[in-house]
């Protein structure tokens, strides 16, 4: 969940925050489930009108959108889908990978996770009009694969060239790298509206470098980015793990 913090929410100075912090209160979710406003007041020490802002910075920041037409909503359902390109598995996923959703693909190493990765995401950029953002921790992105799928197609040079633009691959080694890419892509300009395909490969890679006793508060803070990552923009996360 995220932090309770001045550039976020404008209304909270440095001396509420501290306010807040010395009642084990950090983030969003810490903030809300304080029901009431008198509830808030005797535990923060605050005054209603700095209460009464703070959640109004909230509801704005994290409250949704209100649809009017149940139709425009299906509508925009249906364009927050990106197909995978393969049957069996858009009939499962009830037309493809939707937005605003985490996925997991689990299999054996040497199982074809990586595969069927590049697969989507060459049927991604090329079908639905997707941005891919390939995050490579296994070393296992290969161009020359997306090329072969392309040309098994009889796509010419012109779309070859247009799907490869469009799949930008982040190759790295360390846990922390990735949360870098996922915080960047959290802070992309509101204005940038476009659908994104956001692939792991491999999040096991990167955990076997870390050790046992500090794994959990990790994926549980993967869990919270990934999980603000696609609640605030037309994002789909795919996380790759093997068993």
């Amino acid at each position: 969940m995220a932090r309770l913090d001045s550039k976020t929410f404008p209304a909270l100075t440095e001396d509420v925050i501290a306010k807040l912090q010395s009642r084990n209160i950090f983030t969003v979710y810490d903030f809300m489930i304080l029901q009431t406003c008198d509830d808030l007041m005797r535990r923060t020490g605050m005054s209603f009108k700095e209460i009464e802002s703070i959640r109004e910075s909230i509801f704005k920041s994290f409250g949704g959108e209100i649809i009017g037409n149940p139709a425009d909503l299906g509508e925009r359902e249906i364009q927050d889908v990106i197909p995978t390109g393969t049957n069996n598995l858009d009939a499962l996923l009830k037309g493809g990978l939707h937005c605003h959703k985490i996925y997991e693909f689990c299999g054996f190493s040497s199982s074809g996770k990586s595969q069927l990765c590049h697969w989507i995401s060459m049927c991604a950029t090329l079908n639905a009009s997707t941005e891919v953002h390939y995050v490579d921790a296994s070393k296992n992105f290969c161009a020359s694969r997306i090329q072969m799928m392309l040309e098994a197609k009889q796509c010419t040079d012109t779309i070859l060239g247009e799907v490869m633009s469009g799949i930008r691959v982040y190759q790295i080694h360390k846990i922390h790298e990735l949360f870098t890419v996922l915080h960047c892509l959290s802070n992309l300009p509101k204005s940038d509206s476009s659908k994104k395909l956001v692939i792991v490969d491999s999040l096991s890679a990167l955990c076997a470098i870390v050790p046992n006793t500090g794994l959990t508060p990790i994926l549980s803070n993967l869990a919270s980015v990934c999980r603000f990552l696609v609640n605030n923009s037309r994002v789909a996360v795919v996380i790759v793990n093997t068993f």
